[in-house]
């Protein structure tokens, strides 16, 4: 029946008009239609390998597989296979990390020579002092393949602050690597919070990255990233990069300093929204400081060991190659302040 017709009709005879466009029959409610019922939500059919990690100076090589290596550093990895039976958190804070590759295998044990009788703990006796580390589930469950680790130094929070912590569900956890925090009052270090939702398979990471005092460049550096991943969808980033200069001898950011940001951006237009936000601050493309330090806009790539989705968001950055490297291996060696990376994916088994 044409709009015009109903809106025209008192009640009464609405319903008359109704009943003989009908054939005297009422029509049943769409409500109550039979529908096919939307099979309830089970994560056992969802499988993520997500992580973030955070790190007040960040120090960097391609050599040319890019090794980076942090100090307050922060990681949380939750990961889990489709139809596992239980999933799996790795959470870490300390003082500093030299990369996997040279903290597990070159130096853990990897590198010396082990001689007869000896144990490649013996050879190679190096533990990072400054790890806190919580695997979970621990020992058999994890194939023993870690475990936890506490720091050899006091690291209450009274000067530095190392900890970590997994949910007991093992569908979260956090890391702290505050390298000076007195009593809460944080001056250079980082955090990562994680957490994947087991009633809707949504995973959550909040980064934190800080750090004050850069002589001659910027006195405050505060970066935070925050990325949602929802099952078979493209991950949306949160971003906030604060810049604080009481100098204004030294560049534009003194007074009331800037800050960049964007909300649930997705992964893929990261890079664009950044760029275009700090187009018209002329001072983002400038050298500061004696590092020749510069705002960069995040990175969004491939990681280049398993090829997951990788985005990487410092908040300035200084390139200390060196120009009789230009062109071969090692040019590009240089500090990230207050970053944060994140990389994983996240899938429905229905998408597979």
């Amino acid at each position: 029946m044409p709009k015009s017709l109903r809106s025209s009709l008192v009640p009464g005879l609405a319903v008359a008009a109704t009943l003989a466009l009908t054939g005297g029959v009422l029509a049943t409610p769409a409500a109550a239609a039979e529908t096919a019922k939307k099979p309830k939500f089970d994560i056992n059919q969802i499988g993520y390998n997500e992580a973030m990690r955070s790190g007040a100076i960040e120090w960097y090589a391609e050599i040319p597989r890019q090794l980076p290596q942090n100090m307050g550093y922060a990681r949380v990895a939750l990961v889990k296979d489709i139809q596992e039976a239980s999933p799996r958190c790795i959470a870490d804070g300390a003082g500093y990390w030299l990369d996997d590759i040279l903290e597990e295998g070159v130096l853990k044990g990897g590198a010396a020579p082990i001689g007869e009788g000896q144990t490649a703990t013996d050879a190679s006796p190096y533990d990072n002092p400054t790890i806190h580390r919580e695997f979970r589930p621990a020992g058999a469950a994890a194939g023993g393949a870690s475990s936890d680790r506490t720091p050899k130094f006091p690291a209450n929070g009274n000067g530095p602050l190392w900890t970590s912590k997994c949910n007991p569900d093992y569908f979260g956890g956090s890391g702290t690597g505050d390298t000076i925090n007195a009593s809460g009052v944080r001056i250079a270090g980082s955090s990562v919070t994680s957490q994947v939702d087991p009633a809707t398979g949504i995973y959550t990471s909040t980064g934190r990255a800080y750090i004050t005092g850069i002589n001659g460049a910027f006195d405050t550096i505060t970066s935070l990233m925050q990325v949602t991943h929802v099952p078979s969808q493209e991950p949306k980033v949160t971003y906030r990069m604060s810049f604080f200069d009481s100098s204004a001898s030294n560049s534009a950011f003194a007074s009331d300093g800037v800050t960049f940001f964007g909300s649930a951006v997705p992964a893929s237009e990261l890079v664009d929204q950044f760029n275009s936000q700090s187009a018209s601050f002329s001072q983002s493309a400038s050298a500061l400081g004696p590092a020749g330090l510069q705002i960069l806009s995040p990175q969004v790539y491939a990681d280049q060991d398993n090829g997951l989705t990788t985005i990487t968001a410092p908040a300035a950055a200084g390139n200390l190659g060196f120009a009789a490297r230009a062109g071969t291996v090692g040019q590009n060696f240089g500090a990230r302040f207050a970053t944060i990376t994140w990389w994983g994916d996240n899938v429905s088994a229905d998408a597979l």
